[in-house]
């Protein structure tokens, strides 16, 4: 369990730094990347604030080489989640099962692939803890007002 947290963190912060950090603070001042392609919450600052934090991340802890790719990931996959909803005729906000809280352990899966460091057993227990425990962190996110999506 120990070994999956300490992967998976990054993760994790990258993906809830950007819905608390970034998103109301970069819809009042930043253009969609496209809003029919990606929907109106992928955007330019995201995008930025991605690298931001991989940056900060691989300089605090440069022994870890994918560090740096963890945040993009979770930018990565919220676009292509995006994409997919929006193809599927999904609105924003709208929970769909495996998609919704997954896509940016699946976005970094397909870069540790490409950088031949694939660790399939982690990605899969980190996919399954996160759909698994990303709801409740929503929606309690959203009890808290901090978000303006249930799930």
């Amino acid at each position: 369990m120990i070994e999956i947290l300490s992967y998976a963190w990054p993760l994790w912060f990258s993906n809830v730094a950007l819905n608390l950090l970034g998103l109301d603070f970069i819809r009042t001042r930043d253009k969609a990347i496209s809003e029919r392609i990606f929907g109106g919450s992928a955007t330019w600052g995201g995008v930025s604030l991605s690298i931001i934090m991989g940056a900060v991340l691989w300089a605090i802890f440069p022994a870890h080489a994918l560090i740096f790719w963890k945040p993009i990931a979770a930018c990565v996959g919220h676009c292509a989640a995006s994409f997919i909803k929006r193809r599927m005729g999904i609105g924003r906000g709208e929970y769909v099962p495996f998609l919704t809280h997954g896509d940016y352990i699946v976005a970094f899966a397909v870069i540790s692939l490409l950088a031949g460091s694939l660790d399939l057993k982690l990605i899969v227990l980190t996919y399954l803890l996160t759909i698994a425990i990303s709801p409740l962190a929503t929606w309690i996110g959203y009890r808290l007002k901090l978000r303006k999506d249930p799930l």
